[in-house]
């Protein structure tokens, strides 16, 4: 289903009546627009800083600063240069006007002029709560629904702490009997034993449509051009996916993981997507590759997988996992290696809490949120969706 495209909010303010906010000005055939920008820019500042404090005049300044250029007047935003300005004799009033001016920056021949014009928007979210009792643990899920189009969930886990007997009523005891090799110990007579809680979650994800594309973007460190002062930059590299089996996907490097419906597009021609934002303590399970829950739990092997949609493959570990002797689930899915290029596919996510007890775990745990993930419009809106929103009183 593809959410309604909100309509672009606008602010208005008095530098703004020259040009649209952020919109820039050419001034290649004509070099004096951006000091005529500058010359209005610096009035209208110099007039509102006259006779206030260094530290008040310094105060919605950046760190930095732009960078120079000699062809046009540049305005220079860092606090530190600023500060050295103002110290300098003479004093060269109209200089430092400029350089406390934050609303015109010169890049080249590009000349932005920005309003003092705030916005702020009271956001809100609608939650909704379930809780799953699963022996002596309580998991929490928190679907959560954004004015932004974004959609997360966090999982959470609670209850009562898996425990086992010992003689030990101390640390001291518990390490000289070796209780405490596979565990802490959390009260007199008490090991809370170390675990792990791994979640699969299925994700049936139509984004405008069911004829979708997996795709990953993950930047790469390239050189710079021979005529840049920097010695590298970084570009992004896209990855379409065909079949399932290349779709297993692991802890890539800054890699961001992307659903695009290549029919669809948005007012600016790119095909609209969503992306996958994934948080976890941890998805890799603690055991050896022969030790049989480690089998039946073989959707653990990689943290997303991708598959073509089947109504009847709806867990990650298959129908009868605690009856399984491995390879039942998300493997046997994707046996066949079927294309999921342009088709209606699922994305299967690990989010998981590796456990090491505490005291502080007994005799009631409080919650523990450990995993969350969040699907947020990409390139899918024509602007941000957000400036919709009522303001903020």
């Amino acid at each position: 289903m593809k959410l309604t495209n909100w309509s672009r909010g606008a602010a208005v303010g008095t530098i703004a009546l020259l040009m649209m906010i952020g919109a820039p000005v050419s001034a290649a055939d004509n070099p004096q627009v951006a000091a005529e920008i500058m010359a209005l820019a610096r009035a209208q500042w110099a007039s509102e800083i006259a006779g206030e404090p260094m530290a008040q005049q310094n105060a919605s300044l950046a760190e930095d600063y732009t960078e120079f250029n000699g062809d046009f007047p540049t305005l220079l935003v860092g606090k530190a240069m600023a500060t050295r300005m103002g110290e300098v004799t003479p004093y060269d009033k109209a200089m430092y006007s400029d350089m406390q001016n934050g609303r015109v920056q010169v890049y080249g021949d590009k000349a932005s002029a920005f309003t003092n014009t705030q916005v702020a928007k009271s956001g809100r979210e609608l939650v909704m709560r379930y809780a799953a009792i699963v022996g002596n643990y309580d998991y929490v899920f928190d679907w959560t629904f954004m004015q932004d189009g974004t959609v997360g969930l966090r999982v959470g886990a609670s209850g009562i702490s898996q425990a086992k007997g010992t003689a030990a009523n101390t640390v001291k005891e518990a390490e000289r009997r070796g209780d405490q090799l596979y565990g802490q110990l959390v009260d007199r007579g008490l090991i809370g034993v170390n675990h792990q809680h791994i979640f699969n979650l299925r994700l049936d994800t139509d984004i405008d449509g069911q004829d979708n594309t997996f795709v990953t973007l993950t930047p790469r460190v390239v050189r710079a051009p021979a005529s840049s002062r920097r010695t590298s930059a970084w570009v992004v590299d896209e990855r379409q996916f065909d079949r399932e089996q290349d779709a297993r996907i692991d802890d890539a490097e800054g890699a961001q993981l992307t659903v695009v419906n290549p029919k669809q597009h948005n007012s600016l021609g790119y095909p609209t997507g969503y992306l996958l934002d994934v948080h976890s303590q941890t998805s890799r399970l603690l055991m050896s590759d022969d030790d049989i829950p480690g089998q039946r739990a073989a959707f653990t092997q990689h943290n997303v997988w991708v598959t073509r949609f089947d109504n009847t493959q709806l867990y990650a570990g298959g129908s009868f996992p605690n009856q399984s002797l491995g390879g039942d689930g998300l493997p046997q899915y994707i046996a066949d290696n079927a294309s999921i290029k342009n088709k209606d596919i699922v994305l299967w996510v690990n989010v998981g809490l590796t456990h090491i007890t505490r005291v502080e775990d007994w005799p009631l745990m409080s919650v523990e949120w450990f995993g969350s993930i969040e699907l947020k419009p990409f390139l899918f809106f024509d602007t941000n969706p957000g400036l919709d929103i009522s303001d903020a009183e």
